[in-house]
Order: C-alpha cells, then structure tokens, then sequence
C-alpha cells in the first residue's frame, strides 16, 4: 500500500519550496518546539504566531495522524484467548451505519481527524458519509480548509461533511449552548491532546477529572468518547504545587468512574506502565524535511469509553 505524504502536503501549504527565508527560520523555532513539547511550559506556546504554527506541523502534525487509528484498532481487537482472532464484535457500535457525527475537541490543526476517517475507511466500510465539528480557541481555519480539501480525500473515500466551527474555551464548553447540542447529537468525541491543557487552564488535576466524568455524563447513549494524550506526569501545577499532572493516572480515574456508572462501558483501558509508542509509516524522503532532524516516534497514553443504555 502507497505510504501517506502529510510532510509533502504540509510544504506545499507553507511553501517551503519557494520561500528560503522561512524555511531557515523553521530550523531553530522547530528544535524549540521539540525540545520543550514534553516539558512544563509548553502551554505558554504562541498558537496564533505564524511561525510557530508551521513550526508546529512540521514537527508533530503528520506525527499525530495515526495515533487515534492505533487506538481504535487497539480498541476492537478480540481478546487473545478468542479461539476465532477473525470474529471481531462490534465494540463501537457502528456496523451497519451508514453515517457518523464527529466532534473534534481542542482540535488545533486536527491531525486525529485523518487518522479517524482512515480507521473508517479500512474497518467500516458501510460508513459512507462523516460530518465532523471542531471546538477550539484557536481554529487554525486556513490550513484546515486545506487540509479538508487536499487530505481528507487521500485518507478517506467517503463523503467528507464539514460541520460547525465553535471558537471556544474547552473548559467552559457546558455554558455554551451550541457546545452542549454537539455533546447531546455527536456519536464520537474525539479529545487528543486536551488533558494537559484542560489541567492548567483549571490549575486544578480533581477539576480536569470532573470536568470529563461530567462530559460524559451528557454525551448521548451509543455515542464514544476517545482520549489521547501525551504523557506528561509528575509535573507540579504553577498555582497548586501540591497537584501533580499526571495524564495516565488521570486517564485511569476517568475510567474507574466510567466503569462505576451503569451506562459507561470502557472498550480500551488506558495503560498502567509507559505510554504507548509508535512510528508512524509515512513517506519520509523530503529533502526539505530531512533538513530539520524531525523526530519519527510518537508517545501517548489512550482511553475509549461508549455510553450504553
């Protein structure tokens, strides 16, 4: 199977090719983000500056892409005792659809939406017609419609919909009416890279944990929520030194709640060792590229939770 190209696709958008002076500008702005993506002060990032934001999709977008397809493969993978490993039950509860609403939360550039879509395609191939939403402060619209009309058919076959933009406040999403319709209508709830962010906006790990238990408690019945995070932990909150980041022991109480309600099913656990890591199989051969020495690997820790009757 021909490799994907989002390095290809996310020079051309820059116009790398064309224009030398950003890419020597690239080069130390790229090595900064990759230095300091993992550290304590990466929320001070400058998500509107254009320079960072190419910075940005040259270091981790095409990177992000493919965890959320890792996740669910993960997620519906029969047991290993199964004597039939071909008889694959339908966790998600998508046989047979024809159709799914997505809600991309904190989306920023959105890599986890081509990731999704090409899960889709490969596993559920009655799925003709995707309508995806997006909830961030900072919408990036310039290269998601860019991305929405060169990407989006390269990962995915189908009818592509896309749905309402709301430029809002993740953490104050539940005094948004429009926020809360897409929590009530959605079948997929897709948060990648949202739980740090959501830990220092709040300054509070309890209230990020509450603050999920109770978005899961509004999500519609049938519907799947999906958290992927990068695996910060043991990083103390400026205001609160006291409170500890830790992405997968959050990940793991969400869950504990899930599981304790009689209408949450949890399809994946999250990880109780190191994060997952994987190398996503990209096409990798751009000269343009190789000059930044871009990391090949990405980290993450995951939960997929679906509401039930």
């Amino acid at each position: 199977m021909e490799q994907h190209d989002p390095y290809g696709h996310v020079i051309n958008y820059l116009g790398l090719e064309y224009n030398t002076q950003l890419t020597a500008d690239l080069s130390s702005q790229i090595a900064y983000v990759q230095r300091t993506f993992f550290a304590s002060d990466f929320i001070s990032y400058a998500y509107s500056d254009p320079i960072f934001q190419a910075a940005y999709l040259m270091a981790y977008y095409p990177l992000y892409i493919d965890p959320i397809e890792d996740v669910l493969l993960t997620a519906i993978r029969p047991p290993l005792l199964l004597e039939n490993q071909n008889s694959v039950g339908d966790k998600l509860g998508w046989k047979g659809r024809t159709n799914l609403d997505v809600s991309i939360y904190g989306g920023g550039a959105e890599p986890e939406l081509l990731g999704l879509l090409k899960f889709i395609g490969k596993k559920y191939p009655s799925v003709k017609s995707v309508r995806s939403h997006y909830v961030d402060n900072n919408n990036w619209e310039d290269f998601r419609a860019y991305a929405y009309e060169h990407m989006v058919p390269d990962y995915w076959k189908g009818y592509f919909i896309s749905g309402n933009t709301l430029t809002s406040n993740l953490g104050s999403i539940f005094g948004s009416a429009s926020a809360v319709k897409l929590l009530q209508n959605s079948d997929v709830h897709v948060m990648q890279n949202c739980a740090t962010d959501l830990m220092y906006s709040f300054q509070s790990v309890d209230q990020y944990v509450n603050f999920m238990c109770q978005f899961f408690d509004k999500i519609k019945e049938g519907s799947i929520l999906i958290g992927i995070d990068v695996p910060l932990f043991d990083i103390p909150l400026l205001s609160n030194p006291s409170e500890i980041i830790d992405v997968r022991g959050s990940f793991n109480r969400i869950c504990r709640y899930i599981r304790a309600s009689p209408e949450g099913e949890v399809i994946k656990s999250p990880s109780t060792g190191a994060p997952k890591e994987i190398a996503p199989d990209i096409y990798r051969g751009h000269q343009l590229a190789s000059n930044f020495s871009l990391k090949r690997t990405v980290k993450y820790h995951s939960f997929v939770a679906r509401k039930i009757h």
